[in-house]
């Protein structure tokens, strides 16, 4: 399953936490939102460990992808939803 994971971490070594442990799933490296190809069973430990790492203030979303689209340079996409 492919989701989409959003965070927003007020403290730098929280974000770093939670950062070094998504970057262990992930196979994008963007700085806030990574994208992740997991099974429903490791999806349920990220999301409880994730649980763990983020304090009362922080935002922490999980969207689940039902397709991806990869949109290249000069290339015409059509949106099916």
């Amino acid at each position: 399953m492919r989701v989409l994971i959003v965070y927003d971490i007020f403290d730098n070594k929280r974000r770093q936490k939670v950062a070094k442990y998504l970057y262990a799933y992930s196979h994008t490296y963007q700085k806030s939102a990574l994208e992740l190809d997991v099974s429903e069973k490791e999806l349920k430990k990220i999301y409880k460990d994730l649980m763990g790492l983020i304090e009362e203030n922080d935002k922490l979303y999980i969207f689940k992808i039902k397709k991806s689209l990869y949109l290249g340079t000069q290339q015409k996409v059509e949106f099916i939803i």
